[in-house]
């Protein structure tokens, strides 16, 4: 059995103790790692050779490819090895250079006895200064050293872009955000591996936008102005980061609160810019559905003493399209002094606020009282009552309990 630490590295001893980015980045990739049986499934692609890959891929990018060497390529050798360097990274790379228009490069983890590679675009030497590039260089590095790459092994190969694999919510918005953590941590390795702030700012700019600044006449100080006007909007309003990459207001805060910011100062930017990040929608609704998945969910599933498996399950994947964390927030809620408070306040804002919401709240509660296939005493009147409560009347209350238990059927011989 491969050894953990290789699969999913550590926080690491001389980390800072107190350091939000990477306690949350380790603590969601360690939970979609486990999620996906992570230990046994990626020993057994290795045994089994697979690679993400493909033959003709690597074929292609071995014959339409310049290999970065000492001879062919001395300068930019010479930056790829000072880069490594700083990042004190001894694992041997291939670093290739292919013709390509999109301002990109990536990492691909080498598998078994192949050296990793760094695919640089042509399209990035006509924009990149010497800097720029030790800061593209040293990103992609980051992710070699948190070894991101196994994650995205594990994801893809489990989860295949056919329509026959689809991504769960529970774990949808989880990958979401880990890949935009994992950003966050390679922008770290990029500015060490740079040590110039401002030519990191202006590299992911340039990756951004594709424009030469300089030709443009664009200059840094009013870019870092109208960075932090884009990042009021996200930290203030109503902004969310639901791509893959973080969108580029809070990464360059981020990496400029991790080289200029003093600790105290890093933490608390840190907390407020990956609290964008968790959000899924607007936080106030996000927060009232959440309550009121959660303790109508309790308050049915506790009306006979226990949980079961089925509930418990419903509940999660019902708080995944509210939450990041499901299972800490229930856990949360389950703790909690004031359910049938929290309960009631949630079905009132949801009613004042969302009101196109009630066909769905009725249809939450009849899944949960039916999740365990069966319908004990009370239980029907229950969802009658709630849905008067909503204010539908009893034959939209009796046409909605037939469709759910038509759609819901299976046969059974037993």
């Amino acid at each position: 059995m491969l050894p953990s630490t290789t699969i999913i590295p550590k926080k690491s001893a001389n980390s800072n103790a107190e350091d939000p980015l990477e306690d949350l980045y380790l603590r969601v990739r360690q939970q979609i790692f486990d999620a996906l049986h992570g230990s046994i499934l990626y020993q057994s692609l290795q045994i089994a050779g697979y690679d993400s890959y493909s033959i003709r891929y690597k074929s292609s990018l071995q014959g339409n490819s310049i290999k970065v060497t000492p001879k062919l390529l001395p300068a930019f050798h010479r930056l790829c090895q000072e880069v490594k360097e700083k990042l004190q990274f001894e694992e041997e790379i291939d670093f290739r250079i292919v013709s390509n228009a999109e301002v990109n490069a990536w990492a691909h983890l080498g598998q078994k006895d192949t050296p990793h590679t760094i695919t640089i675009n042509s399209a990035l030497f006509n924009l990149m200064n010497d800097d720029e590039l030790r800061f593209v260089v040293g990103h992609e590095i980051g992710h070699l050293i948190h070894r991101d790459g196994i994650l995205s092994l594990l994801i893809n190969f489990t989860y295949p872009n056919d329509d026959e694999h689809e991504v769960p919510m529970m774990l949808l918005h989880k990958i979401r955000l880990n890949n935009q953590l994992a950003e966050f941590m390679a922008d770290r390795c990029g500015y060490i591996g740079c040590g110039n702030l401002e030519a990191c700012i202006t590299a992911l700019y340039k990756l951004q936008s594709g424009l030469d600044l300089a030709k443009m006449g664009v200059s840094i100080k009013e870019l870092i102005e109208e960075n932090l006007q884009s990042l009021n909007y996200f930290l203030e309003g109503e902004g969310v980061s639901h791509d893959t990459h973080p969108v580029s207001p809070i990464r360059i805060q981020a990496l400029n609160l991790y080289a200029t910011a003093s600790e105290r100062r890093r933490v608390s930017g840190m907390r407020e810019l990956l609290s964008v990040l968790v959000k899924l929608g607007d936080s106030e609704m996000e927060r009232n559905l959440a309550a009121f998945i959660a303790t109508t969910g309790l308050v049915l599933a506790l009306a006979d003493g226990t949980i079961t498996d089925c509930e418990r399950e419903l509940m999660l994947n019902q708080l995944s399209e509210a939450t990041v964390f499901p299972a800490e927030y229930l856990g949360k809620i389950c703790n909690c002094d004031n359910l049938e408070e929290l309960h009631k306040e949630s079905i009132k804002w949801l009613l004042e606020n969302a009101p196109n919401c009630r066909p769905w709240m009725l249809k939450y509660v009849i899944r949960m009282v039916f999740s365990d296939k069966t319908l004990s005493d009370g239980q029907g009147d229950f969802i009658y009552e709630f849905g008067q409560r909503l204010g539908m009347s009893v034959e939209e209350i009796a046409r909605t309990i037939a469709l759910f238990i038509r759609d819901a059927y299976q046969a059974r011989i037993d």
